[in-house]
This record gives structure tokens, sequence and C-alpha cells, in this order.
């Protein structure tokens, strides 16, 4: 009898459980259910997530793979091989992105942003005419992005059409910054002079334009020095000179001594060790290498500034490898105003990297995936 009552208890209690199962709706999703299997195409976007991610991360390489399934699952998605097309372009790989390309077109031809990193893709290759018309094929989509506006502006410019490109330009942030944007286009070529002309036009529209000021003044360095280099073709072979040498440790002096290395190369000079003849200077909020040299030495030429002035003192402060780019607080070394260092050492050109500005260069950028 306590058999039974106990497999009658048994049993009303497995159908009291498989009625609340019922209640709460289908119950548990089985385990295998429940993890992604690559090749299913449910998991087409999962893919492309994770391609996404090691795009962000520069990974372009396993951004490529699982592009690659997202078309094994899908072949009609689109947005994958945009994003292939994105990755190939950031290596380099410039065939593989331009199919991928011309396959997202063949599915939609109305992607704006497709036809942008066409052109893109076309600039980095040098091919500007084919770069313009994927630009205006992007803007008669899609007027409206300002990227691609800025894009065609920039091609033009490497076309040689400056109105064009200035009208595309100012779309953006109006005409003050489009004409700072063509200076500092000009300026990433080496073409100093009209990046000269595009800086003081922009600053005629907006004086307080800081990027336009900072172009100007990095542009009128690189002028005078490539002016002082002409009129001193000595300077030529004593850079030459200074390569032989450049091994040799230098030092600048901060007790009493004299640096070595220009000491060495100033004739019949006796170097009193008793005296320095160096002090020092603390950059302040504004100054640029240029006026600092103006304030601390009066009035001097142009030709005393790019010949003797500033080959000394970069020389004395070898951690500044690029003149536009000093800084408040900085600490930097300069001969007194009446050292011979100043007026008997032979002018050279500074050996310095390029005298670029601190300022953001145009960079035609692709659509992210």
């Amino acid at each position: 009898m306590k058999v039974w009552k106990m497999f009658s208890f048994g049993m009303a209690l497995f159908f009291c459980l498989i009625q609340v199962s019922c209640a709460l709706g289908h119950g548990l999703i089985p385990l295998q259910q429940s993890r992604m299997k690559p090749g299913l195409p449910d998991n087409a976007e999962a893919h492309y997530r994770l391609a996404g991610f090691f795009q962000e991360r520069g990974r372009h390489r396993e951004a490529i793979a699982e592009f690659g399934k997202v078309i094994a699952i899908n072949p009609a998605h689109v947005k994958a091989y945009n994003g292939l097309g994105v990755s190939y372009t950031e290596l380099k790989e410039y065939g593989p992105a331009m199919q991928a390309y011309a396959r997202a077109l063949a599915i939609d031809p109305g992607l704006d942003y497709v036809y942008n990193n066409m052109g893109f893709a076309s600039m980095l290759q040098g091919y500007t005419d084919e770069a313009i018309a994927s630009f205006e094929k992007a803007l008669a989509l899609n007027s409206s992005t300002p990227r691609i506006h800025n894009n065609l502006g920039l091609a033009y410019l490497a076309k040689g059409y400056p109105d064009k490109a200035l009208a595309e330009l100012a779309r953006d942030k109006g005409e003050a910054w489009a004409l700072c944007r063509m200076g500092e286009w000009y300026y990433q070529y080496d073409r100093f002079t009209d990046a000269m002309e595009y800086f003081a036009r922009a600053l005629d529209k907006e004086p307080a334009l800081r990027e336009a000021r900072q172009g100007l003044e990095a542009s009128e360095t690189q002028v005078h020095m490539a002016q002082a280099l002409a009129e001193n073709p000595v300077a030529k072979e004593m850079d030459k000179a200074a390569d032989i040498t450049s091994d040799a440790p230098t030092s600048v002096a901060t007790s009493g001594s004299e640096n070595q290395s220009i000491a060495s190369q100033i004739p019949d000079q006796t170097v009193d060790s008793q005296e320095n003849p160096y002090d020092y200077y603390v950059i302040k909020k504004g100054e640029y290498l240029v006026k600092i040299l103006r304030t601390v030495y009066g009035l001097i030429t142009d030709k005393q500034i790019y010949h003797q002035y500033m080959p000394v003192v970069l020389e004395l402060n070898p951690e500044i490898r690029n003149p536009n780019q000093i800084y408040p607080g900085q600490r930097i070394c300069m001969p007194k105003p009446d050292s011979t260092i100043l007026t008997r050492r032979q002018p050279t050109q500074p050996k310095t990297a390029r005298m670029t500005a601190d300022m953001n260069l145009p960079d035609i950028r692709p659509e992210g995936a």
C-alpha cells in the first residue's frame, strides 16, 4: 500500500512539472543551439561584427578572413564587400580592394560611401581622374556629406584646379578653413611658396585662425632656409662634413665648459673654462623659435637668423628636431648675445627633418565598413 502511494505521488509530481514548463513557454534552449556555429546563415552578422572589431584595431588580415566568411554565408552582403575593400586599402593591396568595391556596387549601385572609398583608393594610387569621377558619383548620390566634398576638393587640388577645390572645401567650415586646408596640402607636398599664399589668404579672412598662423610661419621658415642654402653653396659641403662626424657624441655644457663640437669648429679661439657663454631660455605660450631669436638677439636680419643664429641654436639643442614644434615651458640653451660662437662660426644648413608645422595634414579617409 505504501509503495502504491509513493508511486501515485511521483506521477502527480511529474505531471505538475510538465504543466509548469508549458506555462513558462518553450522551456530551456538546448545548449547546442545557443552557441554560434560558423557557416550557418544566422551567423553572417556575427562574423561581420567580428570583422569590424578586427578592422577598428588595425588587424586587417583577420578582418579580411571574417569578411570572407560573411560572403561565403551571404554572397549578397554588400557591407562585407565594402569592408574587404577598406581593409585591403589599408594594407595597400589596391587590386583586391577595387575588386571588392566593384562587387559591392554591382549588388547595389546606389552606395555613395563605396564610391567615396573607391575614390580614396584611386587617389592613393595616383589616379586623380578616376578619383574625381568616383567622388562626383558619390556626391550625385549624396551631396550632404562633408567628407565627400573634402575629398573631391583635394582631388581637384591634386589635378590643378584650385578654384574648384576651394568651392568644395568651403562647403564644410567656410572659406578661411578651406584656404588653410589648401595651404596644408601644398605644404605637405613641399610647395612652400603656394602654401604661404593660401595661409596668408586664410589669415586675411580669419586673423585668429591658429592653424593658418602656424602654417604660414612654417612655410616662411622653409622658404628662408632654401634661400639661405642657395645663397651659400658652401653649406652643402659643410653639411656633408657634419654627416661624417655626426657619430661623435656632442654635449651641451651646463656648468663651466663650452660645447666641444662647436668650439672645435671656431678657428683660433681659446675656451675659457671659467666663463659660460650660454644662457637658458624658457619658452612662453605663443612663442616660436624665430620670434625667440629676435627677442633675445634684438635687431637681426632674416639672413642672420637662418644663416647663423638658428643653426647654432639647433645644434645646441639636438632634442629640437622640428623648429616649429616647441612648447611652452621647454628649456632651451642659447648662446649669449656677445658670444663669438654666433659671429665667427661658419653657417651651415640645420640638420633637421622636414620642418612641418604642428597641424593636421589633409587625409582622405575611407568610410568605415
